[in-house]
């Protein structure tokens, strides 16, 4: 389940140091560039997902990318 390879990973990266986590963030920034936030907004913004989340949240139920089980 992806869910759990997720926790697995953040339990990884959460055993490496904090001054080595910093210096990898970094140079992925340096190389890949920072997140362009204005852009990433307007995508959320006009995302179908965006729109599933708020009808989940006035029908007062799990949006439908949730698992029932959870």
């Amino acid at each position: 389940m992806a869910r759990d390879a997720a926790v697995v990973a953040a339990g990884e990266i959460l055993q490496t140091a904090p001054q080595a986590r910093m210096h990898v963030k970094r140079m992925l920034n340096e190389r890949y560039g920072l997140i362009d936030f204005q852009t990433m907004t307007w995508a959320l913004q006009t995302s179908p997902e965006l729109r599933e989340g708020m009808r989940a949240f006035m029908e007062k139920r799990s949006p439908a990318w949730i698992p029932q089980e959870l």
